[in-house]
């Protein structure tokens, strides 16, 4: 659980982060249409939920097996002693 004191810190490194990176205050677009964000912000959780998904079945199937795929290398000798 956070404190009052850690949430006012990540909304001013939020603050500062956008005005390092010169994007808007999530205040300023919260006063703004927002709809276009809001529908890219869906269109990038669609995307990471998908990619979480296929991660998820990877980690299954890694578990049922026992093994994860790897792929072949090829093995060399050691020369021998002399």
């Amino acid at each position: 659980m956070s404190s009052p004191l850690d949430g006012r810190i990540r909304a001013i490194a939020r603050e500062e982060a956008g005005a390092l990176l010169g994007v808007g205050s999530p205040d300023a677009a919260a006063d703004g249409d927002g709809t276009d964000r809001t529908a890219e912000l869906e269109r990038e959780v669609a995307a990471l939920r998908a990619t979480l998904e296929e991660f998820g079945a990877r980690l299954d199937a890694v578990e049922k097996t026992g093994q994860e795929e790897r792929t072949p290398t090829r093995r060399t000798r050691k020369p021998s002693g002399e």
